[in-house]
């Protein structure tokens, strides 16, 4: 337990703003790498092979939960990934909405890939996944409260090609697990600079059932292997 709060506390000082743009750019180096490949191609063939994939689950971004994915293939079904959900905001001591959350994922896909290609990332998917979170949510003084939980459970979902060209992808999945959070009430004062703790709702809570919902947008990124050879066509 010492480690995992070392952890979070080594994430919590890299500030939101840093964590968005590396998000951004890991992002747009992604789309840089498959624009530039494609646009090779016109004029030679060559052999290009998908090292790892950068997502980011739109769903979150729309309630403002900035977050990023790195999957890394593994053999010929088997991939990794690791995840960081990072909305870490407040408005004047009545809203607030900060969550540091860190999973990793293990996945298996049914269709498989060559060693060296493109075709990696693509198809349906099974897999098994763990997560950990910090978080503090308020809503004024209809909802506050602070705690920690963890989840662990299974995932399945499809990940497709975007138009005819592979630049970019979408995933969508959704996760079923169990879900167990440590949580802490608070009470604001009347002008809200400070927060009272409620011994009344303070305890533990368990849940069974869907864990998390994604329709992702994923670059993956290419690189060229083999010999190039020029194209007339």
């Amino acid at each position: 337990m010492n480690m995992i709060n070392h952890i979070f506390k080594l994430c919590l000082a890299t500030s939101t703003n840093v964590r968005f743009a590396v998000v951004s750019l890991l992002l747009i180096l992604g789309c840089s790498f498959s624009l530039r490949a494609q646009a090779c191609d016109t004029l030679v063939t060559r052999e290009r092979n998908t090292a790892f994939a950068v997502k980011s689950n739109v769903l979150y971004h729309a309630v403002t939960m900035f977050n990023v994915e790195v999957e890394v293939p593994v053999g010929k079904h088997i991939s990794v990934l690791a995840e960081d959900v990072f909305p870490w905001w407040e408005t004047g001591n009545k809203y607030c909405l900060q969550m540091l959350e860190l999973g990793a994922e293990a996945r298996w896909w049914f269709n498989g890939w060559e060693r060296r290609s493109t075709s990696k990332l693509v198809g349906p998917f099974v897999g098994l996944y763990g997560m950990s979170a910090k978080y503090d949510f308020q809503n004024k003084s209809d909802v506050d409260y602070q705690g920690e939980y963890w989840s662990a459970g299974i995932t399945g979902g499809w990940n497709f090609n975007l138009g005819r060209e592979p630049w970019g992808r979408l995933e969508l999945s959704l996760g079923l697990g169990y879900l167990r959070t440590g949580y802490r009430s608070y009470l604001p004062t009347d002008i809200y600079d400070k927060l009272i703790r409620n011994p009344y709702k303070t305890g533990i809570a368990q849940y069974v059932g869907p864990t998390k919902a994604k329709v992702s947008i994923v670059i993956p990124v290419n690189f060229k292997t083999g010999k190039k050879e020029v194209s007339y066509e």
